[in-house]
C-alpha cells in the first residue's frame, strides 16, 4: 500500500510543477503549484524511505477529510443548510445497477 501512496504523490507532484510551468497559470498562482508538486514529491520520496510514514501518512490525510466534512455537517446543521448528499437513484445510475 505505501509503495502506491509513493506513484501517486510522485504523479501529482509532477503533474502539478508540469501545470505550473505551462504559462497558463500567473505568478502566485504558478508559484503554488510548483512548491506543492515539489512538495509532493518530498513527501513520495520519504514515503518510499520509510513505509510507516507511508501508512501514518494516508492516515492523516483520511483524519483531515473525515474532519473537514464532520465539519461541513455541523456547519450545515447550525445554519439550516441542506448539504447535496446523493440520492439512492444517483448512486444507482453511478454504479450501473437498475
Amino acid at each position: 500500500m505505501s509503495s502506491q501512496i509513493q506513484y501517486w504523490l510522485h504523479g501529482f507532484g509532477s503533474a502539478s510543477i508540469v501545470e505550473g510551468f505551462s504559462g497558463k497559470e500567473s505568478g502566485w498562482k504558478r508559484a503554488f503549484l510548483i512548491g506543492v508538486g515539489a512538495l509532493l514529491i518530498i513527501i513520495g520520496i520519504i514515503t518510499l524511505v520509510s513505509p510507516v510514514f507511508g501508512a501514518a501518512f494516508a492516515g492523516f490525510i483520511v483524519a483531515i477529510g473525515l474532519l473537514i466534512a464532520g465539519f461541513e455537517m455541523i456547519a450545515a446543521g447550525a445554519t439550516g443548510t441542506k448539504l447535496n448528499l446523493p440520492s439512492k437513484d444517483n448512486l444507482d445510475n453511478l454504479t450501473g445497477k437498475k
